[in-house]
This record gives structure tokens, C-alpha cells and sequence, in this order.
């Protein structure tokens, strides 16, 4: 689901992008876990789709969570944070 919304992303397809990362965070969230990092770059490739949408707030949101995720799970000093952020 996700390497198929990552390729509808690219051809600009956002609508079935969006579902489709939304239907896997989901999933990632409810066996992996909210603080899995699969799951938290799913929730990073949602948020860039929003972004893409120029659905700012919404991609302003995810972005916030995997950092606060992201900090909390390996630190402030950890490159993921970085990445996250």
C-alpha cells in the first residue's frame, strides 16, 4: 500500500495516495504500534501527500506527531529526530 501510494504521489494522484497511506497508517498503527518506526514513515509519507495537496494544516499535524514521537522515543540528539523534524 505504501509503495503504491508513493508511485500515485509521483504521477500526482493524491486522492488515492491519501487512501491508501491512510488505510496502512492505520494497519501500521494497530499491530506495529503509534512509536514503530514503519510507522511513524508512513505517517511521514502521509504528511508529505497533505503537504503535496497543499493541505497544510494537516501535513503541519503528522509532521508535529513524528517529532513528538520521534523525540520521546530516541532523544532530541538522534539523526531520525533530525529527520523527523
Amino acid at each position: 500500500m505504501n509503495n503504491l501510494s508513493i508511485i500515485y504521489r509521483h504521477e500526482g494522484k493524491y486522492a488515492q495516495a491519501e487512501a491508501l497511506l491512510s488505510a496502512a497508517l492505520e494497519i501500521k498503527r494497530r499491530v506495529l504500534g503509534r512509536e514503530y518506526p514503519n510507522t511513524l514513515k508512513t505517517m511521514g509519507n502521509l504528511a508529505n501527500v497533505y503537504h503535496d495537496e497543499g493541505k497544510y494544516p494537516q501535513a503541519e499535524t503528522f509532521f508535529s506527531q513524528m517529532l513528538e514521537i520521534q523525540r520521546r522515543v530516541s532523544g532530541p540528539g538522534h539523526p531520525d529526530t533530525a529527520i523527523a523534524g
